[in-house]
């Protein structure tokens, strides 16, 4: 009788003496006890998890059910595919935590246009506007990293990532948004039901299970011991992460308020789930001092810190082995297989079209599932940024194992507002700042076309609008036109760097162009504009008289961009040679004619990051006088020098920059500080032949700066040769 077994259970597992432990004989151990394994939520703690389960398994118990909240279902779900627990200690050790949580693709993989995206606008924050108002992300991150691993690790040994393909019963546990209430989570995908369960709020979007709108399980029940009841486990196995609120004068910042809530939250169900532990239930609680819910980089240290946790219940557990009579099965693993994939579907729930989908994917049917293929394609995906995930299941059909992609719509739909700020000043006699904001209406056509407008507010404020028509489905090959309006001002300065005046020309302009894009590191792009300009002045030279003039210019030029980083790059090349010539009245010669060239590369050295920077401007036949379009001045570009502060024909610059951090630049939220300096040289000129190395101003800077939401800010003090000073404050991009 079952309850009989129990009690006699329980007596063996109190005894002090394990040697003079009597055995239950056959005829009275007429059914085997369930064992159930209670995994807590808590963020990056529940990687103490993993060490628990290889102490487990090195004592010969495997539980028979499986419950987990969070972190706990992350952890459940891959142990109950078939991964043991000296495999889930190498996956901890493996995974690239930092990078699955940062939801943007790296620079490497995104189309090249999102790249220049960038450049103009660094705020990522995209505002939706639909017809029901106004559309903002509902988290942080989207997860498409995190929710790929997850896929991938659980298919590995789960195909399909089935509930029903469990080698045991498991569980995860979710919170209704609406309502609050538990959702128990134990049939269909797998992967949707364990991201639903880890799903913390702000930090990632709430997931749509049927009719539940599912957020982390820990706001529920963050230790589901009753759910593992319910599930028949006579033996409960409860792994608690749970720990005191902290003290006043520990709360120092708003992450340290927020995990005061959470603790409010969780602890208080906890609490009741607690009181439903009996005598022969085993409560496992990890000393998690000095340790964080987001301290994933210390995976290694946490899976430790189980297996030490253990050694507290150690005798109960090995009394628990002995009376269900295992062995330990520690070293065990499954083999892996991999499916041999018979179709590919897509369910592309966008507007974007399927052409440009498939124009995209490597992987074959008729084959063995590729995984590297496929996360390279979804990679190439997932950095058009048109979509908030782009994923995967494995299928299971009467013919064959199917491969279903999908894609899912953006919270800001295909028409949004990105921001973009840059300001520059020396605190003394000249500074500058821009703000703008663009409008970017997506996919007008099944080839993608986009439509966008800027507003620009500040030094040099001008409104801008661009059509944009990729002309095959992999979006290569492009026409764009467009239409410029902008004021721009320019301080003139006298030898000493003494502003004397300044002009304001007033532009507008149309343009057309055809363009090719060279995979995702660079653009080729020709056309034709036609301006018109004005000329007056704006402070200073009285008299001057207004001008205006009109030109066509044919143009053609090309961009480099393989930079891993916008900010602080370590590795890459930025660059752009450009040549611009004005046609004349009868449009059958070219005049003015002029040749851009600049090129950045990243590379380590020293413990940090050195960057060499060439630039040239050169005005083939022009004449020496005029104002002239080539510019220096400013933090990097003549560091000691006013910002714009020299104008000429021609230009010649060279700088050697070299920054590394001083702060941690690991782990999921880190707040990196860069030290560095310039060496710099370069001047502007009126003639060619006066383009020598003598003549170039030499100049550096030391500064201090770090990457923040609206770009990268500097505080920097320049001096050149001549003694020229000037300290500045620099937000926006340098290379």
């Amino acid at each position: 009788m079952r309850f009989c077994s129990l009690v006699c259970l329980l007596v063996l597992m109190l005894a002090q003496a394990p040697a003079g432990l009597a055995q239950p004989s056959d005829s009275t151990q007429t059914t085997r006890p369930k064992i159930g394994l209670v995994l807590g939520g808590g963020g990056a703690l529940g990687l103490s998890h993993v060490g628990i389960i290889q102490r487990l398994e090195e004592e010969g118990i495997r539980p028979d059910i499986v419950v987990g909240t969070s972190i706990g279902a992350v952890v459940g779900a891959t142990y109950t595919s078939g991964y043991s627990g000296a495999e889930l200690s190498v996956l901890v050790d493996d995974l690239d935590w930092e990078n699955m949580f940062a939801d943007a693709s790296h620079r490497s993989r995104l189309n090249f246009r999102r790249k220049q995206d960038d450049v103009d606008f660094p705020i990522r924050l995209k505002i939706g506007i639909g017809k029901d108002g106004l559309k903002l992300p509902r988290g942080a991150i989207e997860g498409q990293k995190l929710y790929f691993e997850l896929t991938r690790l659980i298919n590995t040994r789960n195909p399909g990532a089935r509930f029903s393909n469990l080698d045991r019963p498991f569980k995860a546990i979710a919170t209704d948004l609406e309502n609050k209430e538990t959702v128990i989570l134990s049939e269909g995908d797998l992967t949707r039901a364990v991201f639903a369960s880890m799903a913390v709020p702000g930090i990632l979007p709430p997931v749509q299970i049927g009719d539940h709108l599912l957020v982390d399980g820990g706001l529920a029940n963050n230790l589901p011991i009753s759910i593992a009841r319910q599930m028949g486990a006579d033996i409960i196995i409860a792994v608690d992460l749970s720990r005191p609120p902290k003290l006043a004068a520990d709360i120092n910042n708003v992450f340290d308020v927020v995990g005061q809530l959470a603790a409010f939250i969780t602890l208080q169900q906890a609490e009741i789930e607690l009181e439903g532990l009996t005598e022969i239930d085993i409560l496992i609680k990890p000393d998690l001092t000095g340790f964080s819910p987001i301290d994933f980089e210390k995976g290694n240290e946490l899976v430790l810190v189980g297996r030490q946790a253990v050694d507290a219940v150690l005798p109960q557990l090995q009394n628990l082995a002995r009376a269900i009579k295992t062995a330990p099965v520690a070293g065990i693993t499954t083999i892996a297989t991999t499916p041999f994939i018979v179709a590919i579907e897509l369910d592309n729930q966008t507007s974007t079209s399927d052409e440009l989908i498939w124009a995209n994917l490597h992987i074959e049917d008729n084959a063995p599932l590729d995984q590297q293929q496929l996360a390279k394609d979804i990679t190439d995906l997932y950095g058009y940024d048109l979509f908030s995930r782009v994923d995967y299941r494995l299928i299971e059909q009467e013919d064959g194992t199917h491969l279903q992609l999908s894609l899912q719509e953006q919270a800001a739909g295909d028409g949004f507002l990105r921001f973009g700020f840059a300001m520059q000043s020396n605190f003394e006699n000249e500074g500058a700042f821009n703000a703008q904001v663009s409008y970017t209406r997506r996919n007008l056509n099944r080839l993608g076309a986009e439509w966008r407008s800027v507003l620009r507010i500040g030094n040099d404020p001008g409104l801008s609008t661009e059509w944009y028509q990729p002309l095959t489905a992999r979006q290569d090959w492009f026409v764009s036109a467009g239409l410029d309006a902008i004021r721009t001002n320019f301080a003139l300065f006298d030898d000493t760097n003494t502003s004397v005046g300044e002009l304001r020309f007033d532009n507008l302009s149309i343009q057309a162009a055809l363009g090719k894009t060279v995979g995702r590191i660079g653009e080729f792009r020709v056309g034709i504009e036609h301006s018109w300009t004005r000329i007056e002045r704006s402070i200073g030279f009285v008299g001057f008289p207004k001008q205006s003039e009109k030109s066509t210019d044919m143009f053609a030029g090309f961009r480099l961009d393989t930079f891993d980083s916008l900010s602080f790059p370590a590795t890459g090349w930025r660059g752009e040679i450009k040549f611009d010539a004005s046609l004349t009245g009868d449009f059958n010669t070219f005049e003015d004619k002029t040749l851009s060239f600049q090129l950045s590369h990243a590379m380590p050295f020293a413990g940090g990051t050195l960057i060499p920077n060439v630039e040239a401007g050169l005005a083939l036949d022009l004449e020496a006088g005029g104002i002239g379009s080539q510019s220096l001045g400013g933090f990097l570009e003549l560091s000691g020098l006013a910002p714009f502060s020299r104008l000429g024909n021609h230009k010649a610059f060279g700088s050697l920059v070299w920054y590394r951090p001083v702060t941690d630049t690991t782990g999921l939220i880190s707040w990196p500080l860069y030290l560095g300096f310039s060496l710099e040289a370069g001047n502007v000129f009126e003639r060619l032949e006066d383009i020598r190395f003598s003549n170039m101003t030499k100049a550096g800077s030391v500064f201090i700066a770090a990457p923040t939401p609206i770009g990268p800010v500097y505080l920097a003090t320049g001096i050149t040769e001549h003694g020229d000073t000037s300290v500045y404050l620099f937000v926006g991009q340098t290379f």
